[in-house]
């Protein structure tokens, strides 16, 4: 539109007001010192922008212009002027949208605007500029026609007038260097998706660019499909050619250059299997060409990649891939790539096999196995286009030796000093192994000592040495601390291999629990389990590299008659727990120091070093690391909203969450940094807190502070005053900052009217009738009358969540038409003489199963801008669920429910039904139907199940009817195939809810790798019933799966121990009982401890001990809302009158104790300028 001149006397007034300021300097003629943007090609998201040569606007005044201004604009823009600075005005557009493109536009500022010295333009001031005119932005490849034959998706800058892109739009082969006319085709995202699914063109999808205007009815858009008139040359690179003359949707103005864009489209050779691709063992990547010698060798670990110059239809050919000697494939897949040392483009599989170490293989590529005597009947490899493999189809290569190795079980290993066991190492083409340690025993340390190991005497064989531990120690227990050195027998990149090791003999063993306030140790008997009393204990840090060396004695002392000895939280003597590493498995001893906290325990058999290379920390919520980052900060201001030059009342909370429980800090040292946009900080320190742990302050913005959000952030830390909250953060590590809340910064102004929405139910069901209600009133107080208004009511499906079928281990499914979404509203009224408006549906009969019912709704104020509401509700199109329960094995992929199970065994398929009020349905039928692909699952990938590109069958079907428990019926798996499962249910008034999930048969294979037959690990387990409990009531908890009958360690925890003790569990009713203390609360951690009594000479293997634990929370008190009352001494009040607050609390357990008010008091149309001021000061 175009905006005209419009002077009030206000307005004017105004402005004089605004020129006191400026004092009595001589007055300059106002002119426009430049309008942006200018010249060609400007960008149609660029916005209009006046500068003038001097401040327009007086300081402090609204930014605002409610006036219509004296510019005109050709065409005609829906400008919206706003001062952006004091002597610039710029038109903002309305959301998403941006200027024509291919448009010249001319602005005209006439005289009529007038600076605070009293000036006004003399002369109109005239300016033109050109949007961006018509371009090709890229093009890429959807689909074929041929080989030769490329479809291309071509994007352009803007809509397009498709008529004028005719003849003007070229294909170039870069081979013979033709430039080759195209023919055009309109698109939408369903037509791309029909050729996508036709990639190869063997449906003849293409044939839709014989027809007029291909079936759609459209001339412009933004992008199209191109087919070029006449076949490429084989592997020539296509590049696109844009004519001039090329016209948009909007303007008039035409593209001027021919523009060429290069694409990476390859046309198709020749089928050809190309070669493959490995790594050796120095990481080198190797191509060998078929036909060709390789005397390189592939590494043992590497991938192999194999190369074809087409892509086959399938995408994976794993059954067209056989090996000499035959090895079981696992995997291959499709991936494809560029190859920079080749001109043409490969398209690359990915094979995984168990491949034999120091082995040659033939790989060759059929339909079946060379020996199979039905293969002449077979069709031989095509590619997708259905051309068969030309030339030879098969490759050679070697794979190399094993790599070598040197390793132990684990890094620390403890032996029995009574038994004869010894600590092994494991060494494969490996020799000149020598180990180099130090000595810790009961006659003190040895420093440096050296011994050699004797080599392998088999190549590419596993096989296993001592440390000689006992014979190297002087008593009977001791430790070895050091590394083995040794050199690869064959071609490896690194000359030699090293491991760290910890090994020692010793009678005892050592537990720890280390918690930030108190920890705790127990010592028992490695043979027995029984408890060690007396033995002395010492604590300290120390250098694993040096065992005689002490840096700090942290703890000295002894256990008590059960073994226990309590030493100090962390927090005493390292509060971050920066003062040591937590691994042995790196070497310290090239002159860094690397200290580490050990425990030793001496005792009348013998010692015990327990160096601390693990966490052996209670974690809770809390991390030693952390433990003073764990600061909850909590802060709020009277409004959301600020003016520049407003004072900002920040009212702020802190608590410390050491040992689990928030409690008010009782040391360090705080302030605040608020920071807002460009970086803008505002500094409060030093900032004290109350003894409510809270703290008030303020900060006054400039008035020409930056607009936008300013994040409050509490600054702490732990041991020094903080100069510059800010600054500090950055500048220690070990300050931190923890946002507590925020406010914006805005030029905006309050509305006088509110809009409210009310629907006449919380929630809803299929048929239910649906009335919403949009009402406006005064915040003044009355109705705000015959306003013209808008409302929308959209329903948007979403996924159910129950309790009784758990995300995790149930699929419950969404419609699959997702067309069932949608608007059900969408009206213009005009509000009643009591200021509102009721919108109704007599009958809700979406089939959506469950979404949400969202209500917007706007009214148009006298000021010419809309005030908002909203309101959501939950819908439920069907009364009963029903979810089944994911295999073991399952995961997700592009919102689609997938799971793993194994061809030729049962897989229950289990349902559970589930009303809309989430409560198990009895006697509801539910059919389930099994359908399976009809290719082997290496055909697919499983996007081209998200996609719909796959032929179903079905295999299976069967009936249940629901109870209180799952019910299943078993579902076989015939072939490696895709299986899709879908469970069917009618609710009570008759309407369908289903639920799907797709999963992959895989055939179970065992590897050639012979390994080890381990035990089953059995874990200990707690049966302790319901997890929330009351103090003063007696928790008793079944212990399954324990060891023998010693002692176990029965401890209470939150980030230390709390409480501890020892049990006797009786094997024929293994159960612990003990009292909930008050001290426990508000949640805490029930962990047991079994010791597994043994000989001297049991397998290294075995666990020595089993460890459960279960959580339970109390009742908190320091979560129940404070019953707070408020009430005044009117109803009503007039500008100027006194009110009156009084304000009561509810007692705290029957008692009263001091409590702290902030009492805000703020404008209510300031509050509805909130995202959500009912509750923004909480």
């Amino acid at each position: 539109m175009n905006t005209r001149l419009i002077i009030p006397i206000l307005l004017t007034c105004f402005y004089c007001t605004g020129s006191l300021a400026q004092g009595h300097s001589p007055a300059k003629p106002l002119k426009v010192r430049a309008i942006y943007p200018s010249g060609e090609e400007v960008a149609a998201s660029d916005r209009i922008t006046i500068e003038f040569n001097q401040n327009i606007v007086a300081l402090g005044a609204s930014m605002f212009v409610d006036d219509v201004v004296p510019i005109d604009i050709e065409p005609a823009v829906d400008c919206e002027w706003n001062w952006v600075k004091l002597n610039t005005l710029q038109c903002e557009l309305p959301i998403d949208a941006d200027l024509d493109g291919a448009t010249r536009y001319k602005v005209i500022v006439r005289p009529g605007i007038i600076a605070p010295n009293g000036q006004m333009m003399s002369d109109d001031y005239v300016h033109f500029f050109d949007t961006v005119v018509p371009s090709m932005d890229s093009g890429q490849i959807v689909s074929w026609k041929s080989p030769t034959e490329p479809i291309l998706r071509v994007v352009f800058n803007q809509d397009i007038d498709i008529d004028s892109l005719r003849d003007r739009l070229l294909v170039v082969d870069s081979v013979s260097g033709k430039e080759i006319t195209t023919t055009i085709c309109p698109t939408d995202r369903r037509f791309r998706s029909q050729f996508r699914d036709d990639f190869f063109g063997r449906e003849q999808t293409y044939q839709v660019f014989d027809r007029d205007n291909c079936d759609l009815h459209r001339n412009h858009d933004d992008d199209v499909l191109v087919l070029p008139n006449e076949p490429l040359s084989q592997n020539a690179t296509v590049s696109l050619l844009l004519l001039p003359g090329v016209k948009g949707t909007t303007g008039n103005l035409l593209s001027k250059e021919r523009k060429l864009v290069e694409t990476d489209i390859t046309t198709f050779g020749d089928f050809q299997f190309l070669g493959l691709t490995c790594k050796d063992v120095y990481g080198n990547e190797l191509f060998h060409a078929v036909g060709q010698m390789h005397e390189k060798f592939c590494s043992v670990s590497s991938n192999i990649w194999l190369h074809f110059s087409s892509r086959f239809l399938q995408r994976s050919i794993s059954h067209l891939v056989h090996t000499e000697p035959s090895i079981e494939s696992s995997n291959t897949r499709r991936y494809t790539s560029w190859r920079h040392s080749q001109d043409t483009k490969s398209f690359d599989y990915f094979i995984s096999r168990d491949f034999r170490p120091n082995t040659s293989y033939r790989l060759y590529v059929a339909a079946t196995d060379q020996d199979d005597k039905e293969a002449d009947s077979l069709t031989p490899v095509q590619d997708g286009f259905g051309r068969p493999l030309n030339g030879t189809n098969e490759i050679t290569f070697r794979i190399g030796r094993p790599h070598p190795t040197l390793r132990l079980a684990q890094t620390h290993v403890v032996v029995d000093s009574r038994g004869n066991v010894e600590p092994q190492l494991f060494l494969k083409n490996v020799d000149d192994v020598n180990l180099i340690y130090d000595i810790l025993d009961e006659q003190g340390v040895q420093h440096t000592q050296t011994n050699i190991v004797p080599s392998p005497d088999k190549d590419d064989t596993l096989q296993a040495r001592t440390f000689g531990l006992r014979s190297t120690i002087s008593s009977i227990s001791g430790v070895m601390s050091g590394k083995a050195v040794g050199r690869p027998r064959f071609d490896h990149p690194k000359d030699s291999l090293e491991k760290i090791f910890f090994v020692q003999a010793t009678p005892y063993s050592v537990f720890l629990k280390l918690g930030a306030v108190d920890t705790l140790a127990w010592v028992v008997d490695l043979d027995t389990g029984e408890p060690i009393a007396n033995a002395d204990i010492e604590f300290y840090l120390g250098t694993p590299s040096n065992l005689s060396e002490i840096h700090e004695s942290v703890f000295s002392g002894k256990t008590d008659m059960n073994g226990f000895v309590s030493l100090p939280g962390y927090k005493t003597f390292d509060p971050y727990w920066d003062r040591s590493k937590e691994s042995l498995s790196r070497d310290c001893r090239d002159g860094r120091d690397c200290p580490m906290y050990f425990l030793r325990v001496e005792g009348t058999d013998g010692i015990a070093l327990l160096p601390l290379d693990y966490s052996y920390t209670i974690q809770g919520y809390v991390y030693p690391n952390d433990l003073f980052e764990s600061i909850d900060h909590w802060a709020t201001t009277p409004q959301d909203l600020y003016l520049p030059g407003d004072t900002v009342h920040i009212k702020g909370f802190v608590r410390t969450r050491l040992n689990d429980i928030r409690v008010i800090p009782d040391e360090g040292h705080f302030g605040l940094c608020v920071l807002g946009p460009n970086l803008r900080e505002i500094e409060v320190t030093p900032l004290s807190l109350n003894e409510f742990g809270s703290y008030h302050t303020s900060i006054t913005l400039r008035n020409n502070a930056e607009l936008g959000e300013y994040d409050i952030g509490l600054v702490y830390d732990a041991q020094k005053p903080i100069s510059s909250p800010c600054i500090d953060v950055y500048r220690d590590s070990k300050t931190v900052e923890v946002l507590g809340g925020s406010f914006t910064v805005f030029e905006f102004k309050t509305n006088p009217i509110r809009v409210t929405q009310t629907l006449n139910a919380e929630q809803y069901e299929f048929g239910d009738q649906f009335k919403t209600t949009t009402r406006a009133e005064f915040h003044a107080g009355g109705p705000y009358a015959n306003a013209s208004g808008h409302v929308d009511v959209w329903l948007a499906e979403q996924s159910p969540s129950f309790v009784n079928l758990p995300q995790n281990e149930y699929v419950i499914s969404r419609n699959l038409d997702r067309t069932l979404s949608g608007s059900l509203i969408a009206e213009e009224f005009e509000l009643d003489s009591e200021g509102k408006h009721v919108s109704t549906l007599s009958s809700l009969r979406s089939n959506v199963y469950y979404g949400e019912l969202s209500v917007d709704s706007s009214i148009l104020s006298d000021r010419g801008k809309s005030v908002a509401a909203q309101v959501e509700a939950l819908y439920f199109g069907v009364d009963r669920f029903v979810g089944i329960r994911r295999p073991e094995s399952h995961y997700s992929i592009l919102g689609f429910a997938k799971g793993r199970i194994t061809v030729g065994k049962p897989w229950p398929i289990e349902v559970l039904v589930v009303s809309n009020h989430d409560e198990i349905s009895i006697g509801t039928e539910v059919q389930i139907t099994v359908w399976a692909t009809k290719r082997d699952s290496d055909s697919y990938d499983r996007e081209d199940l998200a996609s719909g590109n796959v032929e179903w069958e079905t295999v299976f079907d069967c009936k249940l009817v629901s109870t209180l428990d799952p019910v299943s019926c078993d579902f076989t798996a015939q072939d490696k195939k895709f299986y899709y499962v879908l469970a069917q249910v009618v609710d009570s008034k008759g309407n369908i809810q289903r639920s799907q999930i797709t999963v992959e048969a895989m055939a179970e294979r065992e590897s050639r790798l012979v390994r080890n037959e381990l035990p089953t690990n059995v874990e200990l387990e707690l049966n302790c019933g319901t997890q929330k409990v009351n103090v003063g009531e007696t928790i008793s908890c079944e212990v399954k799966n324990h060891l023998g009958n010693s002692p176990t360690l029965v401890t209470i925890e939150r980030t230390s121990v709390i409480d501890h003790w020892l049990v006797q569990l009786d094997p024929k009713n293994p159960v612990i009982e003990f009292p909930v203390l008050e001290h426990y609360e508000p949640h805490f951690e029930l962990s047991v401890l079994n010791v597994f009594p043994r000989s001297a000479t049991d397998n290294l293997e075995d666990r020595r001990y089993r460890i459960a634990s279960t959580e339970f929370t109390l009742d908190n008190p320091r979560l129940v809302p404070l019953e707070i009352t408020v009430s005044t001494n009117r109803d009503y009040y007039q500008p100027q009158d006194k009110v009156k607050l009084s304000i009561s609390i509810d007692e705290y357990k029957g008692t009263e104790v001091p409590t702290e008010f902030a009492i805000a008091v703020i404008d209510e149309a300031l509050l509805d300028l909130n995202n959500d001021g009912s509750t923004f000061f909480d």
